[in-house]
């Protein structure tokens, strides 16, 4: 049974509309595996959540990848999830792949102390720019 990996056999019996945004979100994670997918495809699964229900998700993603060897293919703009989650990173920019690695391979390989820092390094771009480029538009 998938609800109790995913905190969900309380609510087993309720409608999934009085379910709450992280339950419902579990419960996506839970139907999506009982097919039992060597893949999963997360397209921002924790934007919007609360702080608890972020870490909630994070480490039902986690114990996905090491429990059930699932490969988890993550697209997110959370750079620290990212590298909390991840064995290996791209980062896209205008359609291309500007860094490909473990998050420590590219933190060391541009001399950065996260993730964000290399991206902004890499993208030739400041946090300051990209607010100042964000305004204009």
């Amino acid at each position: 049974m998938l609800l109790a990996p995913f905190n969900l056999t309380d609510a087993a019996d309720r409608a999934i509309k009085t379910l709450s945004g992280v339950m419902r979100l579990r419960l996506d994670l839970a139907a999506a595996l009982v097919h039992r997918p060597p893949v999963l495809v997360l397209d921002q699964p924790t934007t919007g959540l609360d702080p608890r229900s972020k870490r909630e998700v994070q480490e039902v993603l986690a114990s996905l990848r090491s429990e059930r060897e699932v490969t988890v293919l993550l697209c997110t703009h959370d750079l620290a999830e990212a590298a909390a989650l991840s064995d290996r990173v791209i980062m896209p920019d205008q359609g291309a792949a500007l860094a490909d690695g473990t998050p420590d391979e590219l933190c060391a390989r541009f001399a950065q102390p996260n993730l964000e820092e290399v991206f902004m390094h890499l993208s030739g771009k400041s946090l300051e720019e990209d607010e100042e480029e964000e305004l204009v538009t």
